[in-house]
């Protein structure tokens, strides 16, 4: 008998706590910074304004960044921010999934090194997923 007491209580609490909500998938996205880079400029940067739309959040999954200098070769002296944290500087990245809530972020794409070529363009991007908060 107490046995079924104590599961007739965790049932009703299981039913009287409400969660904020339900995620439901919404699509794919694909967010994009490229900017080209004269020769011996240290540090330039470009920015991206993203928003994430009200009743939606983000699932940031990945993030790809490289440089592509005239000679032909890449190189990954470039950083990728996210309202100035690291999503990714080099070789190293920040632990994936990223999530973002409703609101404005900035997309910053850092040149970190000085190849001394000119033309140099830089890339650097996010991928994910958008979902919708359902109640």
């Amino acid at each position: 008998m107490k046995k079924i007491l104590i599961i007739a209580l965790f049932t009703a609490l299981a039913f009287a706590i409400k969660a904020q909500g339900n995620l439901q998938f919404n699509r794919v996205f694909l967010v994009e910074n490229s900017f080209t880079i004269p020769i011996n400029i240290l540090g330039p940067f470009s920015d991206v304004s993203i928003t994430v739309p009200a009743g939606k959040v983000w699932k940031i999954e990945s993030v790809m960044a490289s440089i592509y200098n005239g000679n032909g070769s890449i190189s990954t002296s470039v950083a990728v921010l996210l309202n100035n944290k690291s999503l990714y500087q080099g070789e190293v990245m920040a632990s994936f999934p990223v999530w973002l809530p409703e609101g404005t972020y900035t997309l910053r794409l850092v040149y970190t090194s000085n190849t001394g070529s000119t033309n140099n363009v830089a890339y650097g991007g996010i991928s994910g997923i958008e979902f919708n908060v359902t109640p």
